[in-house]
């Protein structure tokens, strides 16, 4: 294992609520001082079947074991010799049988299968061990089998399929109508149907892991206990859902410090996203992590990091997830050093059922950190609608609440991308709570808002390249008024049409952005047919095809008609000076 795995404890974190408890648990003590047995293979990818061996340091102990997935009991396979490490994928799908969604396609062929060996040690049938757990997967190939990094996760099969705890399923909650009413909270929509077991929040709805990673071409990687949730508003509803990863375990945070992302240095990460890729898990599979990192060394915003990865549940392949950074308290003290309790974070999200949101939740709500949060915010709307900006003192007053270049730079993106599901969501802001009484003067501990790119899902769709976005934000109740009301200055207009033809020029140009489209679709395509097999969508391989090909043919089309938005502001407005 690579010397730059480091696993550093920082912090402990209360956990809130209920806790979740397995409907089959070992009624007995767990004493980490009793040694778990050892295995005598690592977890890995192997060319051909072995046998794996067992082995105890305690006298008179006996090891239990399982190779299904499941937690070890007393009542589980005593280990009397070597077992039989080899391809599983002729036995019949179970995890991937069971019906994760309403709208639920089933795998066509058997799936590729790992095995997944549980063990303790037991003493006089009293005290056990924690547990050792592997993930081996058999296959002629042996890593080579894929292209991509594997991520394994072992976990107790209730804990993510379960009728009553069970967070990737519809479960008992779907079958309680009256849980919406009991807690006052209304069903959104007829698209996301009733209540069900994935669409509940809370700490309560976190379940432990262990997650095991494969780097490309060999078995080195890192073994983690994590905690996974569901992630994401409306993709909640998909088949295939996306997973937040916390390393957390027993209430204990750790960091992950480990070139996750980056081939140059190691990433520090304390959570990340296992994302199916929501809504474009029906075409490309990339294109959110495609238009996020197009301004990746272009401008200096926050973007997720992407990486793709292929998954397995209890040895069972789920297909290509994109691993993926998650902005929160995490990201900021990792990124910038900020403190976990001095970042507020304010955004625009979808209602989600919730009760109905008042004018100033619309503009700005708390997404991260404490109610009041929004308030700085909300001030600078007010201070624009009572103040003309094409006088400069207001305008520099304006500077000092927001990071002009950051939003410009952010505005243009999402024009660019022509992203449809924005900004009426998908919007959020983030900044640094300077201490009263001090004066910060690091970059991007100043105390002004700056934006981030997310979920642009509903960017670069096929036939918008014509759509007119910049009637959309400029009649929008979320970024129209300021951004209307910063036109008024010529300094933001000189700025604004500046760093226009900037990105234009170099950062969206035609054959720039194909080239990254060509390098998303070559990196993922050697996999792209099983994770159809698995997942029925898109339709077929040429299917994915004509789709990656629709954002091409975006990417060629869509400059000339930004430009005439462009233009048209321009003649409006004039250019600033």
């Amino acid at each position: 294992m690579p010397a730059l795995l480091i696993i550093v404890a920082t912090v402990v974190l209360a956990l809130v609520g209920m806790s979740y408890k397995p409907e089959k648990v070992i009624l007995v003590k767990t004493n980490d001082k009793v040694p778990a047995p050892n295995f005598s293979q690592a977890s890995g990818f192997y060319e051909k079947e072995f046998k794996l061996t067992l082995t105890t340091t305690l006298p008179n102990a006996r090891v239990f074991y399982t190779t299904d997935g499941s937690r070890p009991t007393f009542d589980s396979e005593v280990y009397t010799g070597p077992i039989l490490i080899q391809d599983k994928t002729e036995e019949p799908n179970k995890l991937s049988e069971i019906k994760t969604a309403p709208v639920f396609n089933y795998p066509l062929y058997n799936v590729f299968k790992g095995t997944i060996v549980r063990a303790v040690t037991a003493v006089n049938d009293s005290v056990i061990s924690e547990e050792a757990r592997a993930s081996f997967f058999v296959h002629p190939k042996g890593r080579g089998r894929y292209t991509l990094p594997v991520v394994s996760l072992v976990t107790d099969a209730d804990s993510l399929f379960g009728y009553k705890a069970g967070i990737y399923v519809s479960g008992a909650t779907a079958d309680d109508k009256d849980f919406y009413i009991r807690n006052s909270i209304k069903i959104d929509d007829t698209r996301r149907g009733f209540p069900a077991n994935y669409k509940r929040r809370g700490q309560q709805w976190y379940r432990p892991v262990t997650l095991s990673f494969f780097d490309e071409g060999s078995n080195n990687g890192f073994t983690v206990k994590a905690k996974v949730g569901i992630h994401g508003n409306a993709s909640r509803e998909q088949q295939h859902k996306s997973l937040k990863v916390i390393l957390e375990s027993n209430g204990q945070l750790k960091d992950l410090i480990y070139p996750v992302f980056s081939s140059i240095k190691p990433d520090t990460l304390s959570s990340f996203v296992l994302r199916s890729s929501s809504q474009d898990r029906h075409s490309t599979m990339f294109r959110d992590a495609l238009l996020q990192s197009l301004v990746k060394g272009f401008a200096p915003l926050d973007i997720q990091e992407y990486r793709p990865s292929i998954m397995f549940i209890n040895g069972e392949y789920w297909g290509i997830n994109n691993i993926r950074n998650r902005y929160d308290e995490f990201y900021f003290q990792h990124k910038y050093k900020i403190p976990q309790d001095s970042i507020a974070i304010v955004g625009v999200k979808s209602n989600l059922g919730g009760t109905e949101l008042t004018v100033d939740q619309r503009l700005g709500r708390v997404i991260l950190g404490v109610e009041g949060d929004q308030k700085p915010y909300h001030a600078l709307l007010a201070y624009i609608k009572s103040h003309d900006l094409s006088n400069p003192v207001y305008y520099q007053y304006v500077t000092r609440q927001i990071d002009v270049d950051n939003f410009i730079d952010y505005l243009l993106a999402e024009l660019y991308y022509a992203n449809q599901d924005w900004p009426n969501s998908n919007l959020q802001m983030w900044r640094y709570k300077v201490p009263a009484g001090t004066s910060e003067k690091v970059f991007h501990k100043d105390g002004r808002w700056r934006w981030m790119l997310m979920d642009i899902d509903n960017g670069f769709l096929k036939g918008k390249h014509s759509y007119n976005m910049m009637n959309r934000v400029l009649k929008s109740e979320q970024l129209g008024p300021l951004f209307s009301a910063l036109l008024k200055s010529p300094a933001f207009r000189k700025r604004f049409f500046e760093k226009a033809d900037y990105h234009l020029t170099l950062t969206f140009e035609a054959n720039r952005v194909i080239a990254e489209i060509n390098k998303k679709q070559q990196r993922i395509s050697p996999e792209i047919k099983e994770h159809l097999e698995r997942w029925r969508t898109p339709a077929s391989v040429k299917a994915w095809e004509g789709e990656v090909e629709s954002l091409r043919e975006f990417a060629r089309k869509r400059p000339e008609y930004l430009r005439k938005e462009l233009e048209k502001l321009r003649q409006q407005y004039g250019s600033g000076s």
